[in-house]
């Protein structure tokens, strides 16, 4: 909605501006931060299994919803640490806690997206490695397009033919797990990874 004043068009700008400041937000996150990586791969190999497993729609945006915290958090740990070290120009028990505190709310998260997945997959485990054995396909492309979006922001820049050929491989990846998927959010959600980590490894 429009602020008092303000135009639609400029009120769809500033819309347009604050969603561009908070991918740049993501992506210099993923680059400068290891753990975001990580936190993008293994969001990608979950989103797939949401895409290509074979769960009851509630199951699936749970696990969604769950890559989504995380790595959120892991955004946020990446925020609270920059301005930590913004605001403290030495060593502090305050700015320890902090960051201490930050990082513990991602472990918490983390864990708590692992239990789902074991809560998910173990009562099936037979049935889920037959439909998944059916997509060999489906299941190569998770594991390129996870491989990719934590390697494109590694050491960013430094080839513009390596962030290229990883970021073909990414969207290769992607595409097997949507010809195979049962559900396409999970699709999304993984191309969504793949994309930040994109964003970071071209980023300049």
């Amino acid at each position: 909605m429009a602020a008092p004043g303000e135009s639609p068009r400029g009120a769809w700008r500033s819309f347009g501006a604050g969603f561009r400041f908070a991918w740049d937000g993501l992506t210099a996150g993923a680059r400068r931060q290891r753990n975001l990586r990580v936190q993008l791969a293994c969001g990608v190999l979950a989103s797939a299994l949401a895409a290509l497993g074979p769960l009851a729609p509630a199951e699936r945006a749970l696990l969604l919803a769950s890559v989504a915290v995380v790595i959120a958090l892991e955004a946020l740990n990446t925020a609270v640490e920059a301005a930590v070290d913004l605001g403290s120009a030495g060593l502090d028990e305050r700015a320890r806690l902090a960051k201490d505190a930050a990082a513990g709310a991602v472990l918490v998260a983390s864990a708590g997206a692992v239990l789902v997945l074991l809560a998910l997959a173990l009562p099936r485990t037979a049935h889920l490695a037959r439909t998944l054995g059916a997509k060999p396909a489906g299941v190569a492309g998770a594991l390129v397009a996870a491989a990719a979006a934590g390697l494109m922001p590694w050491r960013a820049g430094t080839s513009l033919a390596r962030d290229a050929a990883l970021a073909l491989l990414g969207v290769a990846g992607i595409a097997a797990v949507a010809v195979q998927a049962e559900a396409q959010a999970g699709t999304i959600a993984a191309a969504t990874c793949v994309a930040v980590a994109a964003g970071a490894a071209f980023r300049r």
